[in-house]
């Protein structure tokens, strides 16, 4: 069974009138009443808001996209596809797929089905949660049909898909790749980036930079998979 390991990032919504119909629903608290008030919240909080709301988006599939995938299958190299801001997430979705179809030569009959394929499970920290979710939501979102079944409405998916977060902490709680990392003294490549930083990374041109965090996320996962399988 090969096992594919892996990572996204995501942006905030790139629609220009996300952030504009943001604006709109933002309301001051229930506990302010008067006028004056409203009008001096609104006018100290209401952007701030704004903007803190906007960002959340990238957790969002409905609205948020994906800018970097990485990947690796068993032990090969670290692969991973990006794009620049104003890029396409379509191409970005098409080239992905297109790598893991020889990969997944059994997929697409299983994807037809709705059944599961017992050929390769998927490997990724929170990626029940977030990446495949997030991935599934936006190959619906730009047509573009996976090569192999991401279909995410399990709880548990079965040994479809091994959730390292879950693994290590129990479902419902959490705890972080860089925490686990250290926990299991697994040395990880940093050079100050995080994810919360990927969006400025994107608008600052630093797309290489995201793709190799990306990738580095990747590597780790697996080193943390081999931990928690005692070494298979």
């Amino acid at each position: 069974m090969k096992t594919i390991f892996l990572d996204i990032e995501t942006i905030p919504s790139q629609d220009p009138a996300c952030k504009a119909e943001i604006r709109k629903s933002i309301q001051p608290p229930g506990n302010i009443t008067k006028p004056e008030s409203i009008a001096k919240w609104m006018e100290e909080n209401a952007e701030k808001v704004t903007e803190e709301q906007y960002l959340k988006t990238s957790f969002d599939g409905s609205r948020g996209e994906i800018v970097c995938i990485g990947w690796a299958v068993d032990d090969g190299e670290v692969q991973s596809v990006g794009r620049s801001l104003g890029g396409s997430e379509l191409t970005l979705l098409s080239r992905f797929y297109e790598a893991l179809k020889p990969e997944t030569p059994r997929t697409a009959a299983a994807f037809d089905a709705l059944g599961i394929d017992s050929e390769f499970q998927i490997v990724g920290h929170n990626v029940i949660s977030f990446d495949i979710r997030f991935l599934y939501q936006r190959s619906v979102i730009n047509r573009v049909r996976p090569s192999f079944d991401l279909r995410q409405n399990e709880r548990y998916n079965g040994g479809r898909v091994f959730d390292t977060m879950t693994s290590f902490a129990g479902w419902g709680n959490r705890i972080s790749l860089k925490n686990l990392c250290a926990a299991l003294d697994i040395p990880v490549k940093s050079d100050g980036m995080n994810g919360s930083q990927v969006w400025q990374y994107i608008q600052d041109f630093r797309c290489s930079e995201v793709e190799s965090y990306c990738r580095e996320d990747v590597a780790a996962t697996r080193e943390v998979y081999k931990r928690l399988t005692w070494g298979a």
